[in-house]
């Protein structure tokens, strides 16, 4: 048997070992591949997302634009003496042909209307009225009304008694509210103006029907009566103060029944409070 020679079993020896399988060499990875694998990884990630927040309605209140402005300050006026005798209605005064109210309320409960408090307006009742107050003179539009009887075709009245005010301090009637969002706005200032808007606030809609208009039958300034009434009858609208007409006009905004109550905003005196004493109204035939 013939012998291998030992320097050819080395050599074949050396050539297996070449053939060896390795592992690659490790690469060094480089600043744009770093920045490439990022970015994957954060489009890569999943989004938060923020649940949808319910927004609830409360009694509802909001801005109303800013009204001119008065340089006069709040007044302290001594109340008028108390006359215990039936006062005398003036020619024209709807209450003098209406006879009982269909509905009346004297505030000896707090059943009737919606008392509440949010950071610019507080409505509660106390000693048989109802005090609507603007916390700050922001011209925030805050109002409170009555379920008890929605009404169409009537005269409303109320007996408002404004406290420490200035200008442009506001307060009034609300009727024909066919929800606690929208209806008309009778106003009147401290200083003796009135006006009237039919508002929407939910479709943010705000039509003025009057502007702010000056008239003597209203008496302006602190611890002042003053009945303000609204005759409605279909489309025609006509505002009293005091039981004499300040004016009528047409308007079909709101043409169904709806409820009422009363309104506040403080437009110069922080914490301008009004007290509503007394309200009625007579349905219409």
């Amino acid at each position: 048997m013939p012998r291998i020679p030992l320097l050819f079993v080395l050599c074949l020896l050396f050539l297996s070992a070449c053939n060896i399988p390795t592992a690659p060499p490790a690469t060094t990875p480089t600043a744009d591949v770093v920045a490439t694998q990022v970015i994957q990884l954060l489009t890569a990630a999943p989004t938060k997302t923020i649940p949808p927040v319910e927004l609830t309605s409360a009694p509802t209140a909001t801005q109303i634009p800013p009204l001119p402005t008065s340089t006069s300050t709040p007044t302290m006026q001594p109340a008028s003496a108390t006359n215990t005798s039936a006062p005398t209605l003036p020619p024209g005064d709807p209450k003098s042909s209406l006879g009982t109210p269909t509905w009346t309320y004297t505030f000896d409960s707090g059943k009737a209307f919606y008392q509440y408090e949010n950071d610019h307006t507080r409505v509660t009742m106390e000693n048989g009225a109802l005090l609507l107050t603007g916390l700050t003179p922001d011209g925030w539009l805050g109002w409170s009304l009555t379920y008890s009887h929605p009404a169409w075709n009537f005269y409303l009245e109320g007996v408002l008694n404004p406290q420490a005010c200035a200008g442009t301090d506001m307060y009034g009637l609300v009727f024909r509210a066919p929800d606690a969002d929208s209806g008309y706005f009778y106003g009147v200032t401290c200083d003796g103006r009135y006006n009237l808007h039919a508002r929407d606030f939910a479709a943010n809609t705000d039509t003025i029907l009057i502007n702010l208009t000056s008239n003597s039958a209203i008496l302006p300034g602190a611890n002042q009566v003053n009945r303000l009434g609204v005759l409605a009858n279909g489309e025609k609208i006509s505002l009293y103060a005091n039981g004499l007409l300040l004016q009528e006009i047409t308007d079909n905004t709101f043409n169904s029944e709806g409820d009422f109550g009363a309104l506040v905003a403080a437009n110069e005196t922080p914490g301008f409070t009004v007290k509503l004493t007394d309200i009625s109204l007579w349905d219409l035939p």
